[in-house]
């Protein structure tokens, strides 16, 4: 997880931000869709692998990894 929720800004417009690791490009819209059914909320799921350098380095010093398949 990053973003407003990690970071204590989570509001009322607010989104989660997820970001996975290995996720198949062809897996990205049925993931995003269970993610969103499930959390309740809107989800930004983006893919680890198609993230810039600079920002998957602040996503791996400041994120909150949530699980490890």
């Amino acid at each position: 997880l990053i973003g407003s929720l990690v970071w204590g800004r989570f509001g009322e417009r607010s989104d989660a931000d997820v970001v996975v690791r290995g996720l198949a490009p062809s897996a990205h819209g049925a993931t995003w869709a269970a993610l969103e059914a499930r959390v309740g909320v809107a989800v930004d799921l983006l893919r680890f692998e198609d993230l810039p350098d600079d920002f998957g380095s602040r996503v791996l010093e400041q994120g909150v990894e949530i699980h490890v398949a």
